[in-house]
């Protein structure tokens, strides 16, 4: 979970934040950005019920190559986000709070960014 600090709005520059994502995981797994696909998740309208300086967001980065074998991607996957500091630097918001989730909750937004949507790909 990320928790975005208090007057930034997480998800602005949606485009933006998923293109840092998939580029900084692609470059942490030292595979190219191709083979990512990064989703971010995200319940507002329940947290907007309780008075919440902070919104919860979850990132989820999934990587198809035959580079890594999936023991071992998954090992790399799970050092990819260390912190709350290389969290804001990768999703270019203030982030408070960064942990490693199981992937497995249901939220009512979801944006993912692949080689199929992102409006980047073209540039390289």
């Amino acid at each position: 979970a990320v928790n975005c600090g208090p007057g930034s709005d997480c998800w602005d520059n949606q485009n933006t934040t998923l293109h840092r994502a998939r580029l900084a995981a692609a470059s942490h797994l030292m595979i190219p950005f191709q083979e990512v696909k990064v989703t971010v998740s995200y319940d507002w309208a329940g947290s907007s019920r309780r008075l919440m300086e902070t919104r919860e967001i979850y990132l989820t980065v999934d990587a198809k190559t035959h580079r890594w074998i999936q023991v071992e991607g998954n090992q790399q996957l799970s050092k990819f986000i260390s912190d709350h500091k290389v969290a804001s630097e990768i999703l270019d918001v203030t982030v408070v709070q960064a942990q490693i989730h199981s992937g497995n909750g249901i939220f009512s937004n979801k944006n993912s960014m692949s080689e199929l949507n992102d409006p980047y790909s073209p540039a390289y």
